[in-house]
C-alpha cells in the first residue's frame, strides 16, 4: 500500500489519483489500457468478418493504435468495417478519415469519455488478383514460369 495519495484535478473536472510507493517514488499514471484490452476481442471478431487481420501498435498508454491488414483477396471497405465496429460496440467516429504514409487510411473512433479513443488504420488493398502471383514463391508473376524462382507460377493465365 502507498504511503501517500496525491489527488489532482484534470482540466475537464476529472480526478487523477497518484500513489507514492514506500520508497517515495511516484507510481505510473493510470491509463486506458484495460479498456482497450477488453474491447480487443470484439474488434478482432468484427474486423475478421470483413477480411482483415488486426495488429496492435504502440503502448496503449494514450490511445489504442490498431492496424487492419487485408487478409483475403477482396476485403471489405474500411467505412463498412468502421460502421460495424461503431454500431456493434456503441462507439462513434470522430472527424474524417485521412491518409498517412504508404497509403494507410486512418479513422479515429471515440470510446465515449476523456482521451480514450482508437486510431484504426487500414493498409491499402492490393490491386492485383491472386492469379497474378506465383503460388510457389508468392512474388508477382506475369508469365507461366516465375522469373524469381524458376518454377511454374501456376497462375491462372
Amino acid at each position: 500500500m502507498a504511503d501517500k495519495i496525491i489527488i489532482t484535478k484534470t482540466v475537464d473536472g476529472g480526478i487523477i489519483l497518484y500513489g507514492l510507493s514506500h520508497e517515495g517514488e511516484v507510481m505510473k499514471d493510470p491509463n486506458y489500457a484495460p479498456i482497450y484490452c477488453a474491447l480487443y476481442p470484439d474488434i478482432v471478431r468484427i474486423v475478421q468478418k470483413h477480411g482483415y487481420a488486426l495488429a496492435v501498435h504502440g503502448s496503449l498508454a494514450r490511445d489504442f493504435d490498431l492496424i487492419c491488414i487485408p487478409w483475403v483477396e477482396s476485403p471489405g471497405e474500411p467505412r463498412d468495417v468502421v460502421e460495424a465496429i461503431t454500431s456493434e460496440l456503441a462507439l462513434r467516429c470522430v472527424g474524417e478519415p485521412h491518409k498517412m504514409f504508404h497509403g494507410r487510411e486512418v479513422r479515429t473512433i471515440s470510446i465515449g469519455f476523456g482521451e480514450c479513443f482508437i486510431d484504426l488504420s487500414f493498409m491499402p488493398k492490393q490491386q492485383k488478383s491472386v492469379a497474378d502471383y506465383c503460388r510457389a514463391c508468392g512474388r508477382p508473376s506475369d508469365s507461366h514460369i516465375c522469373k524469381h524462382c524458376g518454377y511454374p507460377s501456376l497462375n491462372n493465365k
